[in-house]
């Protein structure tokens, strides 16, 4: 989920940022009729070093760490992240119903930058290397080959604050198989809108997303469209 991408960076270039602190956050969302609930630990060691662990009520966790610094004008941001997810029930028209679960290992790196104090432009791009099982033989994927992908992630940003207590945001993805592989087409491409209420402790959000996506990281790709609902709480 990309929506606290904005909010979170537009407060490194107003702000300065507090070393050495613990940060508790709460996520409740729901999208295709799929309630998920999502609890993450982070720890900031230093104001350019920090970590941080998810784990969401389908049970993938998630564990990653990030180095960041604002230069100048730019913020960049290197990262890397592990997930793993237990396996999860699925049904597709295509494949009738079948069961999935992955390891992803992500490298990454946000660069961002201010065009005025209301927009902020991020592009945010990585690598993830993906051991996925499938319950199920497909011929559409060969499974000498399904099984350990590296998929590469890019997503090009705007996050508008008209208000302080209102962030408007909305990003193009392209998403890419790197690699031999069996599927018709390599490139993925999907688009994000979203709004947010940037209240204390808590944000509220809807967004709408369309195109060849992972709704999350532990699931398939699918080509469909989906509007989530939901808020952060931050502590």
């Amino acid at each position: 989920m990309k929506l606290t991408h904005g909010i979170a960076l537009l407060g490194l270039f107003s702000s300065s940022m507090v070393s050495a602190n613990w940060d508790l956050n709460l996520q409740a969302s729901q999208y295709d009729d799929h309630l998920l609930g999502v609890v993450g630990v982070g720890y900031e060691f230093t104001d350019k070093l920090s970590a941080y662990v998810d784990i969401d009520t389908d049970k993938y966790l998630e564990v990653g760490a990030s180095y960041g610094s604002v230069v100048g004008s730019w913020y960049m941001e290197g990262y890397t992240r592990y997930g793993i997810g237990q396996e999860q029930n699925y049904s597709t028209e295509q494949d009738g119903e079948f069961t999935y679960q992955s390891q992803n290992i992500d490298l990454g790196m946000l660069v961002a930058k201010p065009l005025s104090e209301q927009v902020l432009f991020y592009f945010d791009t990585y690598l993830q290397h993906r051991s996925a099982e499938y319950g199920f033989d497909s011929e559409h994927i060969n499974k000498d080959r399904k099984e350990n992908q590296v998929e590469w992630y890019n997503s090009f940003s705007i996050d508008y604050t008209p208000i302080d207590w209102l962030s408007l945001g909305a990003s193009v993805n392209l998403d890419s198989l790197v690699g031999e592989n069996d599927f018709q087409s390599d490139l993925r491409t999907s688009y994000d809108v979203s709004a947010s209420l940037n209240l204390p402790y808590v944000t509220p959000y809807v967004s709408y997303t369309k195109g060849e996506y992972r709704a999350r990281p532990n699931e398939p790709v699918q080509d469909s469209s989906y509007v989530e609902f939901g808020f952060y709480f931050n502590f």
